[in-house]
C-alpha cells in the first residue's frame, strides 16, 4: 500500500521550485564577473522594482520575490551599485559652469618710424682774389629746393669754420638765391689774414652744401711815408696818417741795422715810442754827443679779431745822428 504525500509537503516543494527558478534567472541575467546583488530590506518610503518577466505573485498567494537590479537605487548595495528610489539623488542636480572672463589680447607696441637718412652735404668751389687789397670771393651755384634758400658767407681767423657757426666764426653776409654768387669783404684792415667758407642753406636755415676747401686771404700791409731829419740836438720824424679801420696807434721802431723787423720787434729793433690813434704824426728824440747811423721805421697797428696786427708801415729811413743808440 502506497504512502500518501501530504498537501503541505507539495506546497513547500512548489515554493522551493519557484525560488530555485528565480535564483537561476538572476544568475543568468547578471553581467559576467559581477557579484550577486544583495536583497535590500524593504523600506516603507520606497517602492519595490520588479524585474520584467518575473511574476509579482504566485497563483498560490505566495509573496513575489523582490530583487534590485544594479544601479536602480541610490542606496549602496553589496556590489557598490546604487538602488533606484523615488527621490532624486542630490548629486544628480546640474552644476552651473563657472564663468571665465576672456583674457585680453596684449596691445602690440607701435612700430617706431625709421629715422630719415639726412641728405649728403654737397661741396662746391670758392675762388678768392684781391680787389684793391680786399678779399673777393666767387663760387659755383647751389641747387636749392622749391622753398628757396641763400648763401651764407662766413669769415674766421682760423680755418676751422663749421655750420652752425661757433667761436670766432662770423656770418659777414647773406646772398639770396637769385643774387650773384660773389662777395667782396672790405671790412678787414690791411695786414689782416682771414679764412672764408660759404654755406648753402634752405629757407629753414638747414645746411644743404658747403664750400671746400676753406680759403684764406692776407691783405697787404699799407705804406706810410716817413721823413727823418737830423738836427744838432735831436732827430725829428714826420709821417703820413694811417688810413685804415680798427686803427689803435703808431709804433716807432729804431735799430742800428737796416732790416728793421715787423711787429713783433726782433733782431735788435727797439721800440722807441708809441703814439695813440689821436696823437700827432710827428715825433723827436734828443741827440747825444756820439755820432751814430740809425734807422727808423713807423708802423701802424690795428686791433682785429682779438689780436694786434701790423696794418701799415714806412720804409726804413736812416740818419747820422748825435743820438746815442
Amino acid at each position: 500500500m502506497r504512502k500518501r504525500i501530504s498537501r503541505s509537503t507539495v506546497v513547500l516543494a512548489l515554493f522551493l521550485g519557484i525560488a530555485l527558478l528565480v535564483f537561476v534567472w538572476l544568475v543568468a541575467s547578471r553581467p559576467a564577473g559581477a557579484p550577486a546583488a544583495a536583497t535590500p530590506a524593504p523600506s516603507p518610503s520606497s517602492a519595490a522594482v520588479v524585474p520584467t518577466g518575473v511574476p509579482s505573485s504566485g497563483s498560490s498567494g505566495s509573496p513575489a520575490a523582490v530583487t534590485a537590479a544594479p544601479g536602480d537605487s541610490g542606496v549602496p548595495s553589496d556590489t557598490g551599485a546604487p538602488i533606484a528610489t523615488d527621490s532624486p539623488s542630490p548629486s544628480s542636480a546640474p552644476t552651473a559652469a563657472a564663468t571665465v572672463a576672456p583674457t585680453p589680447k596684449p596691445t602690440p607696441a607701435p612700430t617706431p618710424k625709421p629715422t630719415p637718412t639726412p641728405a649728403p652735404i654737397l661741396a662746391f668751389q670758392v675762388a678768392i682774389d684781391s680787389a684793391g687789397g680786399h678779399a673777393a670771393l666767387t663760387w659755383t651755384a647751389c641747387m636749392f629746393p622749391a622753398g628757396g634758400g641763400a648763401y651764407l658767407v662766413a669769415r674766421s681767423p682760423d680755418n676751422a669754420i663749421t655750420y652752425p657757426l661757433a667761436g670766432n666764426d662770423a656770418a659777414i653776409d647773406t646772398v639770396g638765391q637769385g643774387g650773384p654768387p660773389a662777395y667782396v669783404d672790405g671790412a678787414p684792415p690791411p695786414g689782416a689774414a682771414d679764412f672764408y667758407r660759404i654755406f648753402c642753406v634752405d629757407s629753414g636755415k638747414h645746411l644743404l652744401a658747403e664750400s671746400f676747401p676753406v680759403v684764406s686771404f692776407k691783405r697787404p700791409v699799407g705804406v706810410l711815408t716817413l721823413t727823418v731829419t737830423a738836427k744838432p740836438t735831436s732827430n725829428v720824424l714826420t709821417w703820413s696818417a694811417c688810413q685804415t679801420s680798427h686803427f689803435n696807434g703808431y709804433l716807432i721802431a729804431r735799430s742800428a741795422a737796416s732790416n728793421l723787423s715787423l711787429v713783433p720787434l726782433v733782431r735788435g729793433t727797439v721800440k722807441a715810442a708809441t703814439i695813440g690813434a689821436g696823437g700827432p704824426h710827428t715825433w723827436s728824440e734828443t741827440a747825444s754827443p756820439s755820432l751814430t747811423k740809425l734807422y727808423y721805421r713807423v708802423q701802424c697797428t690795428v686791433d682785429w679779431e682779438g689780436k694786434t696786427i701790423l696794418s701799415a708801415q714806412s720804409d726804413a729811413r736812416w740818419v747820422y745822428s748825435a743820438v746815442k743808440s
